[in-house]
């Protein structure tokens, strides 16, 4: 069970991985609510990987988490300024 769900889930979290790295850089307006459906896909992502866990599937959703990890630590550092 533990290989479908990681086939289930590899193909939708790449694309979430592209997307949102694209869309951040390109979409700097949108990148709130970005940031939020990419944070609810990882909790979801992490709750799936909690009821069937597996290494492959645990270095999938832990790449991801460090994209988004990533994401919002550059999305924190921005100025205050800017965001007026």
């Amino acid at each position: 069970m533990e290989v479908e769900m990681f086939n289930t889930l590899l193909g939708p979290l790449l694309f979430a991985m592209i997307a949102g790295i694209y869309g951040y850089t390109a979409r700097p307006d949108k990148r709130e609510p970005l940031l939020l459906a990419l944070t609810a896909l990882l909790v979801m992502s992490g709750a799936i990987s909690y009821l069937y866990p597996s290494t492959d599937l645990f270095i999938l959703v832990m790449s991801y988490a460090m994209l988004v990890c990533a994401l919002l630590t550059l999305n924190f550092r921005r100025p205050v300024a800017s965001l007026q």
